[in-house]
């Protein structure tokens, strides 16, 4: 018996390592989708979020509204541009919609997706009140809806 518990044990494991090696192999396109939230904000450029985002079904000036906002936000106030930025981590929630943040798991009820992931970054800029250096750190967030990875935040 002890056999066949150890088997059965190792068949979960390895399932389980080749499920989070499959995902592992899918981060570098998330972060590199995240890198182009940078370009979506500095460029104002609806095409390219249209392209990675989550469908939301609004006319394009809602998405450009969107990406307006954002951009004073890392332009005008409280930052004075995007400068250096670097991807800091990966952080996979698998089962997304039991998740134990909250967050995640609402976020994937409201939006219907299976597996969630936050690429980490940072840039440097500088408060555009107090004029000093700073550094910003959050997180893209993606989720995985019916085989396709989208954004569903940029870069706030």
């Amino acid at each position: 018996m002890k056999t066949k518990t150890t088997l059965v044990l190792a068949l979960i494991t390895g399932l389980a390592s080749s499920a989070a090696f499959a995902r592992d192999a899918e981060f570098p396109a998330l972060q590199d989708n995240c890198k182009k939230a940078v370009d979506i904000v500095t460029n104002k450029d609806l095409a390219l979020m249209k392209e990675l985002f989550l469908p939301l079904d609004m006319p394009d000036s809602m998405y450009m509204a969107h990406i307006e906002k954002i951009h004073h936000w890392a332009f005008v106030k409280p930052y004075t541009g995007i400068n250096n930025f670097t991807i800091d981590g990966v952080r996979w929630f698998e089962n997304a919609q039991q998740a134990e943040n909250e967050t995640v798991q609402g976020e994937a009820i409201d939006r219907g997706l299976e597996e969630v992931v936050w690429v980490t970054y940072s840039f440097d800029s500088t408060d555009s009140r107090s004029g000093k250096a700073t550094v910003r750190t959050s997180h893209c967030q993606f989720g995985l809806k019916e085989g396709k990875w989208y954004m569903y935040n940029l870069l706030k």
